[in-house]
């Protein structure tokens, strides 16, 4: 189990525990959490229906930022780089690999972007379907 110690580290292990209940919550089971190898981590793997969605978990604190940003100016999607892409990818065949069960299923990679509102301990989360991390 990973041990989170600084704020970032915090905050981005909230949003994973959102992200898990808001999935579940859209009918998701959750395969695993964390799926970590020397080529990288996928945050949640997912699974609903004969689809499994790999999830890619963006959580921002706006506290943490301060006054001059808000939803309205940045969006945690945004954080979603082509380098983490391509990881992302890569992790996504050492799966496949490591759970044979799950390899004829059709698959598709997704970013749960998260914004926390500390202040009020609320949270809104959107999901970014079908990500095309290939080109």
């Amino acid at each position: 189990m990973k041990i989170f110690t600084s704020e970032t580290q915090k905050i981005g292990e909230i949003g994973e525990e959102i992200g898990c209940k808001y999935l579940i919550n859209k009918g998701f089971t959750i395969i695993e959490r964390n799926f970590t190898r020397k080529a990288g981590e996928i945050d949640i793997v997912a699974r609903k229906g004969n689809e499994i969605d790999f999830f890619e978990v963006k959580t921002v604190s706006y506290e943490t930022y301060g006054n001059h940003v808000s939803h309205e100016t940045f969006r945690p999607e945004e954080n979603m780089t082509f380098a983490k892409m391509r990881k992302l990818s890569r992790i996504t065949q050492i799966f496949f690999a490591s759970r044979p069960e799950f390899r004829d299923m059709d698959f598709f990679w997704n970013v749960l972007a998260i914004e926390l509102d500390q202040t009020t301990r609320k949270a809104h989360v959107r999901m970014v379907e079908k990500v095309n991390i290939t080109e």
